[in-house]
């Protein structure tokens, strides 16, 4: 082989490295096809060793005999030498090779000529690169030969080491853009806000939970804002102060204030308040953490919100429970006890009496003791109603309310009749609402009872007057030309136990209260005015549909 020929051969093998491959298929075919040509020799394989066998991962041959994925034993073959010493072998002569005549290559293809050369990617023992020919050569195979293949298998190897690299790149890229999707995924889904932001504070991202809960857009903060968009300032001063006193650091009012737990390793979960675009504070429980590069270093942190204004209003309502709860047991055992200690005191009063034959004082006792007992029991009714109130829920049906009107003038018109009280009451729209008929009952009920305990004797013409007006919603107005509700007392009007007029009845100051509760329950509202004229109530309760 002439020089000029050794040196085209060697700056063609060199490049092959310059070549761009999509597959590692490519590679092999490419290879392979430029060293027969290169070597003169018709048939090229690329074998991948593994263990005792040597497999077929590519090859060029005029013969169909061997396949591709055909595996071979190493065993007594001439591809044993090359394996063997991890050198380059030629022999113009297989036969003269004693181990040859165990290959299937040289049974089945009568090879007559080899070139092989062992392959290494990144060092590590990979498998041969042969070629052959089923005809002997005239000429010797040279050391340059050696070389030259000995070149092309490293120059192979680093090819599919590129190609292996690339590929786990390309694997790690897609497993990297698959989590970060995921990641953007949950974040964009996430029920809480979740902002991140650089070490000094800048944000980075911005949920569309976070968008929900603030009224900004992510395109209006990321980049440009800091979290102090939407704190208070006077609450980041407060807390600067008190962490600095807490942690015994300078803790500037600032972003530091957010993250100065965080960067010591401490839980960072506090309650703040944030404030909405349109103005609005709110509070949230906002957790802070260090967010970390695959390298272990801190490049930013993430917060995450949780709007927690259902929660506190939720304990707002139990302590305003636990109060009314308290005032109720000690009301209730009041009112209970006393009227007790009552009937016994009669009751010894109506023993003495006996003893000394005065009937007609223990008559007058007797009748005490049963008022006494009514009233009594008239509690007993009023808190079991309260409770209810409070407690169950009537199924809602259609309800007639001419029918519910004209149940309740029937049960009250003899104490119409000897007040001389005028019952008035008028429907406008429809006369059925789909609602829960006993609440409405009680609460018309309620306000009727009152009108006639506190009626105004003074006036000539005296009137309980109910209208009903169903559109929207349902409107209900109680009027009475009654003596009114004290003026400093009305604030009280529908707190458990209040009696503003009790030199007039004994009752259990307990009705309003139950008007109130199941106003509420149906999701109503009451509002009222009174005067020495008398009392309007005005309730409006939501039109339930089936």
């Amino acid at each position: 082989m002439g020089v000029s020929r050794i040196n085209n051969s060697f700056k063609l093998i060199s490049n092959l490295t310059t070549h761009t491959y999509t597959t590692e298929k490519e590679i092999l075919e490419d290879f392979i096809a430029q060293g027969k040509s290169l070597f003169s020799l018709e048939m090229g394989v690329v074998f991948q060793v593994e263990e005792d066998c040597c497999k077929v991962l590519s090859l060029s041959s005029p013969l169909g005999r061997v396949e591709e994925g055909q595996s071979v034993l190493l065993k007594d073959t001439y591809l044993c030498d090359v394996l063997e010493h991890k050198k380059p072998i030629g022999a113009p002569s297989v036969q003269s090779v004693a181990k040859s005549q165990a290959s299937p290559f040289f049974t089945n293809l009568t090879i007559k000529t080899h070139l092989s050369a062992p392959i290494f990617i990144n060092g590590d023992f990979f498998g041969i690169l042969s070629f052959s020919d089923r005809k002997k050569r005239r000429e010797q195979l040279t050391s340059e030969h050696l070389d030259m293949i000995e070149l092309m298998a490293k120059t192979l190897g680093e090819a599919i080491g590129k190609k292996i690299i690339q590929k786990a790149l390309e694997e790690r890229n897609l497993n990297n853009m698959t989590k970060l999707s995921l990641l953007e995924g949950i974040r964009d889904n996430a029920a809480h806000a979740m902002i991140t932001t650089t070490l000094d504070g800048i944000i980075t991202s911005f949920n569309k939970a976070a968008e929900t809960m603030l009224g900004y857009k992510s395109e209006d903060l990321v980049g440009i804002e800091s979290p102090a968009k939407f704190h208070s300032l006077e609450e980041v001063i407060h807390f600067s102060k008190k962490f600095s006193e807490e942690l015994n650091i300078k803790v500037e009012p600032g972003f530091q204030t957010f993250v100065c737990h965080t960067d010591l390793g401490l839980k960072n979960q506090l309650e703040w308040r944030y404030i909405h675009k349109d103005g609005t504070s709110f509070p949230v429980l906002l957790s802070i953490t260090a967010i970390f590069d695959a390298h272990g270093n801190k490049n930013g942190y993430l917060g995450i919100a949780q709007d927690v204004s259902e929660i506190r209003g939720i304990e707002k309502e139990l302590r305003k429970r636990n109060e009314e709860l308290a005032q109720f047991a000690y009301r209730t055992s009041h009112d209970l006890n006393s009227p007790l200690i009552s009937i016994r005191g009669l009751a010894e009063v109506i023993k003495e009496d006996l003893e000394n034959g005065d009937i007609q004082e223990v008559n007058t006792n007797l009748k005490r003791i049963i008022q006494t007992a009514s009233n009594l029991e008239k509690l007993v009714v009023d808190i079991l109603n309260l409770t209810k109130a409070d407690l169950e829920d009537s199924t809602f049906e259609d309800t007639d309310i001419n029918k519910v009107l004209l149940d309740l003038k029937n049960v009250y018109d003899f104490s119409l009749q000897e007040k001389n009280i005028s019952f008035i009451f008028k429907s406008s729209g429809s006369q059925l609402i789909y609602t829960q008929k006993a609440r409405l009952k009680q609460i018309i009920e309620n306000l009727l009872v009152n009108s006639i305990k506190y009626c105004d004797y003074k006036k000539d013409k005296m009137f309980v007057k109910i209208d009903f007006d169903v559109a929207d919603n349902v409107q209900i107005k109680v009027e009475d030309n009654g003596i009114g509700i004290p003026e400093n007392k009305q604030s009280d009007l529908f707190k458990m136990f209040s009696r503003f007029h009790p030199h007039r009845e004994q009752g259990s100051g307990l009705g309003m209260s139950i008007v109130k509760k199941n106003i509420e329950h149906l999701g109503g509202t009451i509002c009222f005015v009174s005067n020495d004229s008398g009392t309007s109530f005005k309730i409006n309760l939501p039109i339930k549909r089936k």
